[in-house]
């Protein structure tokens, strides 16, 4: 088993690192297809005949449906394949995107951005829980510094590309819109290489699970009754009292720390010596004078 260990060691750290590779690349298109509205604010407004009021709701919009699937995500995440749960977060965000780029009224592109709400719920729990799994605890800080510093770097392209490209017209169509269609075809690209390449630590063999074998309306209760059991706090708390402190003595078994000897005082040490001493001569030491 050993030798089978080692063997599969440098397959899995290789999974590992495409996989966390392919995750930034998730985010990356995730933040970018965030940016792109709010950069082309002025161009849609002119196309839709859209006030600035009604250019902020279409974002208020997303986040709203953003916000209510954000229990769907977290159900996803923790039951099945993070790596195609992030994969159809990334087809449903490209399809919703593409529908924005062929708007013709308001109507639909707050329609569009809404079911983009969607998949971009989807991803984030999937992303950050796939990279806490996939690394190690030494290298886990480092991960998730990549993946916010990938994020940044998705939001400042994005945002950038749709500014340069929103002026111009290219092919016959409108520079704003031409946009959205490269990030929805790019999000196309990426979704696949995560549900082909990608590698969800729990899900590396095809046996199922007994949690699949479940209806859904049993995982969704076992889900909500985790949230509200506050296990997890209590084992969090328990793991932090046994965890040892370099300068301090270490903790029992049951958590606790032992007290510290206290030092004797010179005056204690010498009552049982006299005492001693009495019985060896066969008489009794004077009592201590009260004081």
């Amino acid at each position: 088993r050993g030798e089978l260990l080692s063997e599969m060691g440098p397959a899995v750290a290789w999974e590992e690192r495409r996989t966390l590779v392919l995750v930034n690349l998730a985010s990356i298109m995730e933040r970018a297809d965030e940016a792109l509205l709010p950069a082309v604010y002025r161009e849609v407004g002119a196309a839709l005949h859209a006030t600035p009021t009604g250019l902020g709701a279409l974002t208020l919009y997303r986040s709203i449906v953003q916000a209510a699937c954000y229990p769907l995500a977290a159900y996803a995440a923790s039951r099945h394949n993070r790596a195609h749960v992030i994969a159809v977060g990334a087809f449903l965000w490209a399809a919703a995107t593409f529908l924005v780029a062929i708007s013709e009224t308001f109507l639909q592109v707050a329609i569009s951005r809404g079911l983009n709400g969607i998949g971009l719920a989807l991803v984030i729990p999937a992303v950050q829980s796939l990279v806490a799994d996939s690394t190690d605890d030494d290298h886990r800080g480092t991960a998730f510094g990549w993946l916010q510093l990938t994020s940044s770097i998705g939001s400042i392209i994005g945002g950038f590309s749709a500014l340069l490209l929103a002026p111009t017209t290219i092919f016959g169509v409108e520079g704003w819109r031409f946009a959205f269609h490269l990030v929805a075809a790019i999000s196309v690209v990426v979704g696949a290489l995560v549900w082909f390449f990608a590698v969800d630590p729990n899900f590396r063999t095809d046996v199922a699970s007994a949690a699949e074998k479940r209806s859904a309306w049993d995982e969704a209760r076992e889900l909500l009754r985790e949230a509200k059991s506050p296990r997890g706090y209590r084992r969090l708390h328990d793991d932090v009292l046994r965890r040892d402190v370099p300068g301090r003595p270490p903790r029992r078994q049951d958590g606790r720390r032992p007290r510290p000897a206290v030092p004797e005082r010179r005056e204690d040490r010498a009552v049982p010596d006299q005492r001693r001493l009495g019985r060896a001569s066969g008489r009794h030491p004077a009592p201590r004078p009260p004081g």
